[in-house]
C-alpha cells in the first residue's frame, strides 16, 4: 500500500450539530471511504458513535478505515487552539460570516497537527499520506472520476522526486525530501506584505486537499512549532492556513511542490505528471 488519506468529523463551532447537518456531513464523507484507500478520519467525541454506526451500515467490511476519537473537543486539545487562545487575536478584515469564526480558523490550523499524527504512527505502513477535507467531493464535478484517482495513486505510488522539470517561464530547480510536498495552488509565487497574509484570504495554496511523504509533513510540522505563535503574538491577527502557509513560503526555505489548479476536480486531475510516470525516471 503507497497512500493513506487523512480527514476529520469535527463540531468546530461551540454549538450540537442538528441531526439534519450531521446526516449531510456523513454523506459527503463517504466519498472518501468508498474508493476502498486506507482512511483515517479523527472524531470529536460527540460524533464518534453516529460515525461508528455509519461505517457499520454502510462499510460493513471496512478494514481500510481507522478511526481516531479526541479524547476532549478540539477546543480543549488542538495545538492551534491552545497557542491561539493566549492572545487577544482579532479577525481578518475581509473574512466571510459566519463561516469565519475564531474557531473555524483555529480548526483549519489543526490539519497539520492530524496528518502529523497519522504520519508518526502510520498505521497502514505507507509511503505518502494526503490530507482531505471530510466534504472536498462537493468541489469535484465528476466525483467518481476523482475516486478513480485516489484510487490510481494508491495503487500505483508516486515517485521520488528530487529536481523539478523546467517550464516556459521558470528553470528547473532541486527538491529535497523535506519539501516533497504537493499542493494544489491557485496563484503563483509573488512577495506579498504582511497586510495581505492579515486581511484576506490568500489562494497560493489550497490546503483542502494535499500530499506528501511522511519527511515533508514532519517538516511542515516542525514549521508550524517554530513560527506560528511568533506569527499570531506579532500580528495579532489569525488568519486562515493557507495564508499562513504562503507566509512559510515566502519566509522561510519551506518550498513544497505548488501545482497549478482550482477548487474543483483539477486538484487531482492535473496532479503532476512526472511525479507519477515510471519512464521518466527510468530513461
Amino acid at each position: 500500500m503507497t497512500l493513506t488519506l487523512v480527514t476529520s468529523l469535527l463540531n468546530y463551532y461551540h454549538t450540537p450539530l442538528p441531526s439534519r447537518t450531521l446526516t449531510r456531513r456523513l454523506t459527503f464523507l463517504r466519498n472518501l471511504m468508498e474508493p476502498e484507500v486506507p482512511l483515517v478520519i479523527y472524531v470529536s467525541p460527540d460524533l464518534g458513535q453516529p460515525l461508528h454506526d455509519y461505517i457499520e451500515k454502510h462499510f460493513p467490511h471496512n478494514n481500510h478505515i481507522r478511526m481516531v476519537c479526541l479524547q476532549k473537543p478540539l477546543f480543549e486539545s488542538s495545538y492551534a487552539f491552545l497557542v491561539a487562545k493566549q492572545f487577544q487575536l482579532d479577525l481578518p478584515k475581509e473574512r466571510l460570516p459566519p463561516k469565519d469564526t475564531w474557531e473555524y480558523l483555529c480548526y483549519l490550523h489543526s490539519k497539520i497537527g492530524f496528518i502529523h499524527h497519522v504520519a508518526t504512527s502510520n498505521p497502514f505502513h505507507t509511503a505518502h499520506m494526503a490530507w482531505l477535507d471530510y466534504d472536498i467531493a462537493r468541489m469535484w464535478r465528476d466525483v467518481p472520476q476523482c475516486q478513480r484517482c485516489l484510487r490510481h495513486l494508491h495503487t500505483h505510488g508516486l515517485q521520488p522526486v528530487r529536481e523539478l522539470p523546467p517550464t516556459k517561464t521558470a528553470p528547473g530547480r532541486p527538491i529535497t525530501s523535506e519539501n516533497e510536498l504537493y499542493i494544489p495552488s491557485c496563484w503563483s509565487y509573488e512577495k506579498r506584505s504582511m497586510a495581505a497574509f492579515r486581511d484576506r484570504v490568500c489562494w497560493r495554496f489550497m490546503t483542502n486537499f494535499f500530499l506528501g511523504t511522511t519527511v515533508s509533513i514532519h517538516r511542515l510540522y516542525r514549521l508550524y512549532t517554530d513560527h506560528y505563535e511568533a506569527f499570531l503574538k506579532k500580528n495579532s491577527v489569525l488568519p486562515w492556513d493557507m495564508n499562513f502557509w504562503a507566509y512559510l513560503e515566502q519566509e522561510t526555505d519551506w518550498a513544497p511542490i505548488a501545482y497549478r489548479a482550482d477548487h474543483n476536480d483539477s486538484m487531482l486531475r492535473q496532479f503532476p505528471v512526472y511525479a507519477l510516470c515510471h519512464q521518466m525516471h527510468e530513461s
